[in-house]
């Protein structure tokens, strides 16, 4: 077992990654009730608990064996000269030869489907559709892919960007990255000294608190100054006194990072927080970067684009909506609008290149800002057109997951007797608040070991607040917890909630 700290615990969660944490109190877990016996809510990627949709699978499965008809030895699909309708009888005939008859029925439809849709969103010919599916044996890895993402692909999200967002977004606004986490870090290295030197070590940003614990590890690596809009963990609400500081700042705040729903809390912005950080940005010239990945978990949601869409680089990613952690498919979107402005205006003193869309697609390449690997996509075909597969073809089932998600929190708060209210996907709390509690003496590594020994794995959400709010009062923050309810079933959440109350009740 890993040891990170030479303690009694193994563990410091004062001071340890709770990243490096989580797996320590899952080898306890392993060890008391043995793999696959514990409830896991420490992780944020849903695959443990929910799949990644079936028709999305089972219709890129189709895609990966046609490719093989298409693309081989003797055949390559770039030189086919036979027209679409001959195409598609061809494709239905390997179909009916090769799957029983209701399987080739079933796939046929979903390829009709597919064809519908993406020659209505892209404005494409079926023949040109198809080409870009199986040109260079494409769906099935065989060739370098295009850097700034197969254009086809591109086209979806950013059609399906438009309509969650009620505004124009275009492909050529979207950058593919190696999931979110790839497009978190490239941007501190693009606006860091590796990079453009904006951000240089005494800079001021603003980030709320508590929040996605890399992000703070970012901030403090670089040596950035950083003043927090508090986020209460139990309400969602911003704390005015935060804001208030935010706005009489006499650093100018270089930039504003927004998780937006937040991680650890799960809860969204409203729309009159949204407008006030718009005007702190507005205030301080500030860039905003928000990580908006639990975006698509709300209806009807907005999005600071709506208040800032001159200054915002938002970044989302397939991977918790779809539930395809593995695909690795994230993305920047930067608005021609937000590229003209900071580019101009914010970085004008700073770009090596001819804008920020040309450096954030440098950037995304290891070896540094200056696009030595710039031909690499870094997420590779395949996992592109899978992508393509869950967004087309898994709507039904991406409407019962987010249905199961909502149960998964009623069952939680409930059983504990939580009073949060709004939030969805993960939830923080105290474990000290849980009524009825007897374990308020006993340190929270021992409480946390304990946990895992009956069966109940979370990460611990210290970290996640920002240094100074931790340094001022470690007591409050100290014993609490996120837990992850997407990782397992209803009935899981809710006993996993059930162990933990009779734990620190007993």
């Amino acid at each position: 077992m890993q040891v990170l700290t030479d303690n009694e615990y193994g563990f410091d969660i004062s001071k340890d990654n709770p990243f490096l944490i989580f797996r320590i109190l899952q080898h306890y877990a392993k060890e008391s009730v043995g793999e696959g016996n514990y409830i896991d809510l420490s992780r944020g990627d849903p695959g443990y608990g929910f799949t990644p949709s079936v028709a999305g699978r089972e219709f890129y499965s189709f895609l990966v064996m046609l490719d093989t008809h298409f693309n081989n030895n003797t055949e390559r699909f770039i030189y086919r000269e036979e027209p679409y309708e001959q195409t598609l009888n061809q494709i239905q005939n390997i179909a009916r030869n090769i799957y029983t008859v209701d399987k080739a029925e079933q796939l046929l439809a979903s390829l009709d489907h597919l064809m519908q849709e993406l020659a209505r969103i892209t404005q494409r010919s079926k023949e040109d559709i198809l080409f870009q599916i199986f040109k260079y044996a494409t769906v099935s890895g065989g060739t370098y892919h295009d850097p700034k993402g197969e254009a086809m692909v591109r086209e979806v999200i950013a059609y399906q960007e438009s309509e969650v967002l009620g505004m124009k977004i275009s492909a050529k606004d979207i950058i593919p990255t190696n999931g979110a986490n790839h497009a978190i870090g490239t941007f501190f290295e693009l606006m860091g000294s590796e990079g453009l030197n904006y951000l240089e070590p005494g800079d001021t940003v603003a980030i709320c608190s508590p929040v996605y614990a890399p992000y703070n590890l970012q901030i403090e690596q670089r040596g950035l100054k950083t003043i927090t809009f508090n986020v209460d963990p139990l309400t969602g609400e911003l704390d005015a006194d935060s804001i208030q500081a935010m706005q009489d700042s006499k650093d100018r705040i270089k930039m504003i990072l927004i998780i937006d729903p937040n991680n650890p809390t799960g809860f969204p912005l409203k729309e009159n927080q949204l407008k006030i950080l718009a005007e702190v940005a507005d205030q301080h010239d500030s860039i905003i970067l928000t990580d908006e990945v639990y975006f698509n978990f709300f209806n009807q949601k907005e999005s600071i684009l709506k208040y800032a869409p001159n200054r915002t680089v938002r970044i989302s990613a397939l991977t918790k909506i779809e539930r395809s952690a593995g695909i690795r498919f994230g993305y920047f979107m930067l608005t021609e609008e937000a590229n003209q402005y900071l580019s101009t205006q914010v970085l004008n003193n700073h770009l090596k290149e001819d804008d920020l869309h040309k450096s954030l697609l440098f950037a995304k390449a290891p070896g540094g800002t200056t696009g030595s690997f710039q031909h690499v996509t870094f997420v590779p075909g395949p996992m592109q057109y899978l992508g393509l597969c869950h967004m087309i073809l898994g709507n039904n089932e991406l409407q019962e997951y987010k249905q199961n998600v909502a149960q998964n929190m009623q069952a939680f708060t409930q059983e504990l007797n939580l009073d949060h209210e709004g939030n969805a996907y993960y939830i923080i709390f105290d474990l000290n608040s849980v009524l009825g509690c007897t374990k308020k003496g006993t340190p929270i590594e021992q409480k946390m070991i304990d946990l895992a020994k009956a069966g109940v794995v979370y990460i611990p959400a210290f970290i996640f607040f920002d240094e100074k709010v931790r340094q001022a009062n470690p007591d409050r923050y100290l014993n609490m917890v996120r837990a992850s309810v997407v990782n397992t079933s209803t009935e899981n959440v809710a006993k996993a909630a059930k162990i933990t109350k009779q734990y620190l009740t007993s």
